[in-house]
């Protein structure tokens, strides 16, 4: 059985032939139902892994199910997957981020797992993604893997000539701290390289959702989601917080401690090759970085630091980023609802752990399995190195103190980003107060025009 593959034409040719030449060769089971899966494309060795269970279900001769996937680059998925459930040819899984099931409960786009899905299956589900995948009593997405959204790496090498103390694996840095490590780093470096980099235009507005809690003790609007916590007469505390926030970012850009321009091809989702390549010292990045130095750059795993990001305290038992990553969902329009159940329990629930922690060692263990038996397993598995085990604790460490992606509309994110995008060419902190009221005016439209309060499902008088 051949998976299939839609790749836009912008998909590297390496990178295509090497994932569709293992997909070519599957045996057919004749008389089989065909279950269709669409989901994103991943770094290759994401893509290798999902191959490899995919095949193992396909080699089953006597199940009655062949699978077919249909990977699909970010920009790409969105319009396709609506176009097949207009055109009445909805796959039968496809894939979601934590904080989008929410919407897809409300659109009816998809189903509950509960009738379709094994209860022992979703007993093993980690208490800590509930909040993303569990409404009431139903279960709507099986996950497939979580992961801190940002974190900061540093090349020890480049800090030791700089003169900057290494900082501790299970501590973070205050701002302060940080400042003085640009300061010295720049010192060192030519016009080419920068101490820092941040995410930025389009991903600073979800790559800051743990600095924005943890400097404003909470999400940017009310827990009821009925008003922006950004109005002086009302939270007047959260408002100087949220200066200090821009203040941190006017900081940096500032003092030219971080390019404003994207140093790679994609931008912050790639922002640890430019690491790698001597063009920065430290970076912000999401989890996946240490996936991408382990698989691309792992000449350099020995000389790569990673700490919880830097906060005005230095206190890393508060949250400090995200939980984010990828789920699997039934179709609301799937025609073989009951095996497509079949099929997520066998791909994602099934307990081949040697399979899973291949996939979480290939990672680096920048991901963290939210299944509570693999979890487990992985723990107390000796075929992690000491190496492996130093990232694994701090990536812990944070995940263990995060907080799960928001689940309010992505338009308030974005303007969030917006202003903290702003401090990329100079934000006069005389602005300050006007930028956070507009700021305020555009949260509150959002609100009222999206019908928001009261509807928060995990809010509770």
């Amino acid at each position: 059985m051949k998976i299939k593959i839609l790749i836009l034409p912008l998909l590297c040719a390496t990178s295509l032939s090497m994932i569709s030449c293992q997909k070519n060769n599957y045996p057919r089971e004749e008389g089989a139902t065909t279950i269709t899966i669409y989901t994103r494309d991943f770094e290759d060795y994401i893509n290798a892994n999902f191959d490899k269970i995919v095949r193992r279900l396909n080699e089953n001769l006597e199940d009655g199910v062949q699978v077919e996937v249909e990977y699909f680059r970010e920009e790409a998925f969105n319009d396709k997957i609506e176009a097949a459930r207009r055109a009445n040819n909805s796959p039968d899984i496809y894939i979601a981020a934590y904080n989008h099931i929410y919407s897809h409960i409300k659109q009816r786009v998809c189903v509950p797992l509960n009738d379709y899905v094994s209860a022992e299956a979703l007993a093993d589900i980690s208490e800590v993604v509930y909040d993303s995948v569990k409404y009431g009593d139903d279960y709507y997405a099986y996950p497939y893997y979580v992961e801190p959204s940002t974190l900061l790496f540093y090349k020890k090498s480049v800090l030791q000539r700089a003169g900057v103390t290494i900082p501790s694996e299970n501590q973070t840095w205050t701002w302060a701290d940080l400042y003085d490590a640009c300061a010295k780093i720049r010192r060192i470096q030519n016009s080419n390289q920068w101490p820092l980099g941040l995410p930025g235009t389009g991903d600073v507005g979800w790559a800051s959702w743990g600095q924005q809690y943890n400097q404003l003790n909470g999400w940017v609007i009310t827990e009821n989601w009925d008003a922006c916590r950004l109005d002086a007469d009302l939270y007047p505390e959260t408002v100087a917080k949220f200066k200090e926030l821009l203040t941190f970012y006017s900081t940096i850009y500032d003092n030219n401690y971080a390019p404003k321009q994207a140093l790679t091809s994609k931008g912050y989702n790639n922002i640890i090759a430019a690491l790698c390549n001597d063009r920065l010292a430290m970076s912000f990045g999401g989890g996946y970085s240490l996936g991408t130095i382990n698989s691309e750059y792992a000449s350099q795993l020995d000389d790569i630091g990673v700490i919880p990001i830097p906060t005005m305290d230095g206190d890393a038992t508060k949250v400090t980023a995200t939980n984010g990553g990828w789920t699997f969902l039934i179709d609301a329009k799937s025609k073989h609802k009951e095996l497509a159940g079949y099929v997520i329990e066998q791909l994602f629930a099934n307990k081949d752990y040697e399979t899973f922690i291949d996939f979480f060692q290939t990672s680096g263990f920048c991901r963290f399995s939210p299944r509570k038996s693999v979890a487990a397993y992985i723990e107390s598995n000796s075929k992690i190195t000491e190496r492996e085990r130093r990232f694994y604790n701090v990536t812990k460490l944070v995940f263990e103190h995060s907080k799960m992606e928001p689940l309010y509309p992505w338009d308030i994110s974005s303007k969030v980003g917006d202003l903290l995008d702003r401090c990329v060419d100079g934000l006069d902190p005389s602005t300050y107060d006007r930028q956070i009221t507009i700021l305020n005016n555009e949260i509150n439209r959002i609100i009222s025009v999206q019908n928001l309060p009261g509807t928060n499902p995990y809010y509770h008088e």
